[in-house]
């Protein structure tokens, strides 16, 4: 549609007379400059805008990172190639918010092509800002996010881009246990400020605990255990739920190194609903967004909590600006997870988890620390528990 567009106006631009194209190219400077102003000035209407409008920002300001002209006709593969050589030569920007849009499974195929061998590369960073420059251009779905018919149309646009259909087996992550053992995920990327937003976050989710050690907390798809393992140390009484079997004999052994006992669980998310027990606290860290069929978890969370207990969610992939309620990530990095992993990678509107959440009889608090995005924690409490919970008046 983009290449399409260009194409258009370049042939429309061409009998254009003099006197009128310089005004007309003042204007495109000027807008070539607008995508700086709005990602300094003005990030707070961006979700406001029409999907159309963000698209047209994000196709000049692509086009001006790559050093390219708005009426340049030039193939996405060679604008992923470009991007990729800004990367091998280190002089690659983040263009977050202005990513080049793919909009065929050929480029989604081509952007995983690069980032396997960005991989490759010594720096993790590499790898991210590669992904974090691309956007997949979905189709759009029905129009009640709560149908089974909205939900297929995912599984759906799932199984096109992954080449498989969806199974919940397909959350398995093969890896080499040996090498994380001693230094699991974020710590073996050997970047700081990866490492400090986890660590920020751990601390954040531990001041959202809505009860005192030794508290009964259920970490669900608890993966290298690094939340996990600070609630531990804080006194609590601690289960992990992944279905990873790996992941559990990682999470295992570091509460061994440190003296501490931890309950594993090896099953899926929907297990929990023949779990006969009552938890303090239910965590997610990253990872309700695997979940397709969340709001029949929630419906069995609910009945999982002790009185006073509560829901944490936290890191969860949450974009106001998305142009529908919830659905497949189309960040560069959703992508790769989907059809590298072959994992369900969600993403959801603010307004309709918080609607997801009210639906289902909770009631919702609002955290979050500047210093990490994935401390963006939302502490959902069942209702009656919720209001008993606020101090008078």
């Amino acid at each position: 549609m983009i290449e399409a567009s260009s194409k258009l106006l370049k042939a429309m631009w061409a009998p254009v007379p003099t006197p009128i194209k310089r005004p007309v190219r003042v204007v495109l400077i000027k807008l070539q400059r607008l995508p700086n102003w709005l990602s300094v000035k003005a990030r707070r209407i961006w979700p406001f805008l029409p999907e159309g409008i963000r698209r047209l920002f994000r196709f000049v300001g692509s086009r001006r990172s790559l050093g390219l002209g708005l009426f340049d006709r030039v193939p996405a593969t060679e604008l992923i190639a470009r991007r990729y050589a800004q990367i091998v030569s280190g002089n690659a920007k983040s263009i977050r918010g202005f990513e080049i849009e793919l909009a065929s499974k050929a480029d989604a195929e081509e952007m995983i092509r690069l980032a396997l061998l960005a991989q490759q590369r010594e720096l993790y960073s590499d790898l991210v800002t590669f992904l974090e420059s691309f956007r997949y251009h979905f189709p759009s779905p029905p129009s009640d996010p709560f149908s089974f018919a909205y939900r297929d149309f995912w599984l759906a646009q799932y199984e096109i881009l992954a080449q498989k259909r969806y199974e919940v087996a397909n959350e398995h992550h093969d890896f080499d246990i040996e090498s994380l053992l001693a230094r699991p995920h974020p710590y073996n990327t050997r970047d700081q400020r990866v490492i400090g937003a986890h660590v920020v976050a751990a601390g954040t989710i531990l001041g959202c605990i809505p009860k005192s050690p030794p508290a009964r907390i259920l970490e669900m798809g608890v993966g290298f255990g690094n939340t996990a393992l600070q609630m531990g140390l804080s006194g609590y009484d601690v289960t992990v739920l992944d279905i990873e079997k790996k992941h559990l004999e990682i999470v295992s052994q570091r509460f061994k190194r440190e003296g501490l006992s931890v309950r594993c669980l090896h099953q899926e998310f929907l297990d929990i609903e023949a779990l006969d027990e009552r938890f303090d606290a239910i965590v997610f860290y990253e990872c309700f967004h695997h979940c397709i069929d969340h709001q029949r978890l929630l419906i069995a969370l609910r009945k999982k909590l002790t009185e006073g207990g509560a829901i944490i969610f936290a890191g969860e992939t949450i974009n106001e600006a998305l142009p529908y309620a919830w659905g497949l990530n189309p960040t560069g990095q959703g992508i790769w997870s989907i059809r590298h992993h072959g994992w369900m990678e969600l993403v959801f509107k603010k307004s309709y988890f918080l609607e997801l959440l009210t639906r289902h009889g909770f009631a919702v608090e609002e955290n979050s620390n500047p210093a990490s995005a994935q401390s963006w924690v939302f502490t959902a409490r069942p209702i009656r528990e919720f209001a008993s919970s606020q101090p008078p008046g």
